[in-house]
This record gives structure tokens, sequence and C-alpha cells, in this order.
């Protein structure tokens, strides 16, 4: 995929998971205002990262057949298409009425003959030139601008990327110090530890759990993704025994939960997105997610009086622990004082509205809509197929030359389209070919139905081999001594052989072969020679984005 493209769909990757994180963090906070017991979910902030995840990706990802095959409802883009996005298209014009003839805006009636359409252009040229000077030099330096938006955002997110992780690396280094100050307890140690159960002392052993000990008032804690590491302060030894054992259960809790590991992948998370503002309320609510989570299952059947004692221990930790490092662990105390106020909740039973069926299922839906939002908002970039013809591969010069008689066929072909967006002319050269656009593109929705531009016969029909099969699936149909191509169809309608009439559905607008979003390349051809397709449909200058025009103008000098 060419670099252009492809930090574009980054930039808008990126978008669109910041977007998507916004409207899910509303939802979500809206959803645990009205059940409590949500922040003891540990499943919702899971989904809710991995809705972000997904969005990013399936915005930055190619958009393949089977991926789009479900999505075939969006037939508009809130955001417009363009062919080939190095910037952001400008919304498409309305046709004026004054200058769409009757003829020009039914798709299935005849057009009138071209024969004067170059004066008539270069008559309104000459009569618009003064008038819009003004508008093309701002429009061209706003788009200059946006071409320049995907490098700058590149530079800025791999300084952000390289801060982020200088910051784990320093998290790093902190942890390393603090752990060289630290003592292992050994079988006979934990023994004479005190707070340690039998079954705990078993289990340790069992799985090559690693304890230590250390002088600073931190707070108990479990690290380690695949190798896990128990860490407590010397001061624990002051607890009640029953409080040390059922502390340290909840640290073996975490392990068997495997919460240290989802802890790592949320920290991941952060670092990779560091600029969506929603991953770290997300980290946060998981976080405490773990350690609800944990205490209910420590205390689930235990008697009133150790579940006051275990809340006791909980105070007194995080009054004495000092502020925890950003580390891949899952802390008893914790240091956010809103989490710790909230398990004191949930150990005197003040927690309520539990989540019913209903309200489960309105959570699901919550979850799905940044997904649904997502797609509505990509954009359907139309990647333009390479240089490569049907036939033999004319020179640039032969591509660009007028047709030697078109007067009777021009008659009667019509529109391939119900409606027309024309994103690219014929002739035109784009950043990413340096040759001239053989054909012009049609920006549509995926599904969108495709007619027969003239009567004729189907010479060709499904995926062709033709320019190593970047046109995906391709129908032909030749019209006398002239021939139309249909690439990128999602579907075909005909085979080869079948005599269609002008105005028949032969498929359905699509992405196949080498394109990213769904879109219509049409070509004329006469023998082994291009003709711009202008010089067989009329009026589609009214049916043109701004750039696609401006583009024609500033190359071709109409």
């Amino acid at each position: 995929m060419p670099f252009d493209i492809l930090s574009m769909k980054f930039l808008l990757a990126c978008a669109a998971s910041v977007l998507a994180g916004l409207l899910l963090r509303g939802l979500l906070a809206l959803a645990l205002r009205r059940w409590p017991a949500l922040a003891a979910q540990r499943a919702v902030w899971l989904a809710a990262q991995a809705v972000l995840l997904a969005v990013f990706a399936l915005t930055l990802a190619p958009r393949s057949a089977q991926l789009t095959q479900w999505t075939q409802w969006t037939q508009w883009n809130i955001l417009p298409r363009a062919a080939l996005l190095p910037a952001l298209q400008p919304v498409l014009p309305k046709a004026s009425t004054a200058q769409a003839s009757p003829a020009a805006t039914g798709p299935a009636a005849p057009h009138t003959r071209r024969a004067s359409a170059p004066a008539l252009a270069d008559q309104r040229s000459a009569d618009t030139a003064a008038g819009s000077g003004t508008r093309d030099s701002a429009a061209s330096a706003w788009e200059q601008t946006l071409d320049s938006l995907p490098l700058l955002w590149l530079c800025l997110y791999g300084s952000g990327l390289s801060l982020a992780l200088w910051r784990q690396w320093h998290a790093r280094r902190l942890w390393k110090a603090l752990l060289s100050g630290a003592t292992r307890l050994d079988r006979e140690a934990l023994h004479e530890h005190g707070g340690f159960t039998l079954e705990q002392q078993q289990e340790i052993a069992r799985h090559a759990i690693a304890v230590l000990e250390i002088p600073a008032a931190i707070s108990p804690m479990l690290a380690g993704a695949r190798h896990a590491l128990l860490l407590l302060p010397e001061h624990l030894r002051s607890f009640p025994a029953a409080q040390q054992q059922m502390i340290i259960e909840h640290e073996l809790t975490h392990w068997r939960r495997h919460d240290p590991a989802l802890m790592s992948l949320a920290l991941l998370l952060r670092t990779v997105f560091w600029f969506n503002p929603a991953l770290p309320w997300l980290s946060g609510k998981l976080a405490c997610a773990q350690e609800l989570s944990c205490d209910s299952t420590v205390l689930a059947g235990r008697p009133l009086q150790l579940r006051q004692q275990y809340a006791a221990a909980l105070l007194a930790q995080f009054k004495a622990q000092t502020q925890m490092l950003n580390w891949n662990g899952s802390a008893f105390g914790g240091s956010d004082s809103a989490s710790v106020a909230e398990r004191i909740k949930q150990l005197r039973g003040t927690v309520s509205r539990q989540p019913g069926i209903a309200a489960k299922c309105l959570l699901g839906i919550i979850l799905t809509v940044p997904l649904a939002v997502s797609l509505l908002l990509q954009p359907a970039m139309a990647l333009p197929p390479e240089a490569g013809s049907v036939a033999q591969q004319p020179s640039a010069a032969a591509a660009l030359a007028p047709p030697a008689a078109t007067t009777a066929a021009a008659q009667t072909w019509r529109y391939p389209l119900e409606q027309m967006h024309v994103s690219s002319f014929f002739g035109v050269s784009r950043k990413v070919l340096a040759t001239p656009h053989k054909g012009i593109d049609l920006a549509a929705g995926k599904g969108t139905p495709v007619f027969a531009a003239a009567a004729g016969r189907v010479v060709a029909a499904g995926e062709l081999a033709i320019n190593d099969g970047r046109y995906g699936n391709t129908v032909i149909i030749e019209h006398g001594g002239q021939r139309s191509l249909y690439a990128h169809l999602d579907s075909i309608a005909v085979q080869v052989g079948a005599e269609v009439a002008a105005g028949q559905r032969i498929g359905k607008v699509g992405e196949t072969g080498l394109a990213t979003g769904p879109h219509l390349h049409f070509e004329v051809l006469q023998g082994e020679q291009r003709l711009d397709p202008q010089t067989m449909l009329a009026n589609l200058d009214q049916h043109a984005s701004k750039r696609a025009l401006r583009q024609r103008r500033e190359q071709l000098g109409h």
C-alpha cells in the first residue's frame, strides 16, 4: 500500500479510536451511575478496551470483501469519498439546476452530442476564471494543509510514543531499584512468617511464586505476567494473622484470575495509544474492578467480624503505603482513594442496583455503538488501479488523444450509476502514479447498482487476470467499435456472451482488486486506445468534486 494512503489511514484510525473512546467513556459513565455494581464487572472494562482496539484495526486494515459484506447497509458515509486520499476530499458539490439540462439529470435518458464540449468547457472556464481565482487559492492552501496532516501526525505520534516508552523504562528502573532492597522468603521463612496458611504455602511452592519482603511501606502486590512475584512490606507482620492471611489470599486470587497479565495488556494499549484520553480512565476502572472482584472472592462466606477486619486492614494499608509506581502489578491497597472508597462501600454492603438482563442487553448495545459509529465515519478511499490495459499499453499521448468518431455512439450512452460522483477524471496524474488516469473514478457505496452505459455484448466478466488482477471483479461490454469497462465490482449480474441493453443492471459497486474503498472505475476503449469517458457521458462536470475539477484544470488546462 502506498505510504500516502497508509499514513492517511493511520491518521483516520487514530481519530476514530479517540472519538470512539470519548463516546464509550460517556456512555459507560452514565451506565455506572445507574448501576454502580458495574464497577466490579471486570469483563465490561476489558470489553471496552477491546472495542477501542477493534475500531482502530477496522479503520486501518484493508477492507476485504468478507469484512464488508455485513456493512452493506452503510451505503452513505459521513466523511466524503475520494479517489486515493492523500488528503480528505472536500464535500461533493451539488449540481446547479440552472446548468443541468433535463437530459443530463436522469441517468437513463440519452445524452446530447459532445462535439462542441471542448468549446463549451473553454467558455465556462473563461467565464468563471476571475471569480474562482480566490476560492481556488484558498482551497489549494487548505488542500496543502490537509496533505501535510498525515506526516505531521506521524511525527507527533512518534514523539508521544517515545515519551510513553521512556516513562515505562523509567518506571522499570525504579521497580528494579525497589526490588534490589527486597529479601526473598524461602519455604521455611514462609512457615515462620505467620501470615500464610498451609494451603497458601503449598500453592506458592507448587507454582514457584517468588515471595519477597521489603522494608518500604508499599502495598502488598502481585506482579509479573509470566513469572509471578509476590511483594510484601515488612510492616504487614504487625497486622493480625487473620488479616495477613486474607490480604495474601487477595493477592493469590489476582494470580489465579491472571490479573497481572491483563494489566500488562492494558498498559501496552495505554502506551501505544497514548493519545486516546479514554484508555487511562478505562485502565483505572479495570484495576478497580479487579480489586473489587478479588475482595468479593476472598470474603465470600466469611462472617461479619472477618469482613470488618478486612476493611480495617485495607484502611491501615492505604494510610501506610507511599505513592505507588506505574508497574504491571495488582496491589492490595491500591493508590487511588476513589478505588479504596468503592471497596469500602462494597465491604459494607452499600452497593446496590445490580444490573439485570435488560441492563446487560443495554450494556451490550453501548459497547457496540462505537463500532457502528466508526464504520459510518470511515471514508471510502478509492484506490485507482495502476496503469494497465485490457490489451496493449498505449503511450501517454495516445491515451489522451481524442477519439476519431463518437457522435453516433455518444447519443445512446448513459451514466453507469444512478447518482454520479466523479472523484478523479481521465488523464489526471495522481501522487501515487506518474502515468495519466486511464478512466474515471465514481465514488459510491458498496452494493450500489451498476448499469450498462450502452447496449452491447458482454465480452468479459469475472475476476480477470488483466492488470495483474488489480481490477478485481470486472465486466467489459463491446458496443460496436468501442468497449466499456467496469472494475472493482462487488458482484456481477451478467455472463459472457449476454446481450445487454443500455441501462440494464450488470453488477454492484464494490472494492475488489486493488482498492481500499468501494468505488467504480469506468473506462472507454476503442481498439487498443483508451478514450476519455467525457466524450461519451455528458455533463460530468456537474457531478464532479471540486478537488477533481481543480486537478483536471491545473494539469490539463480545462
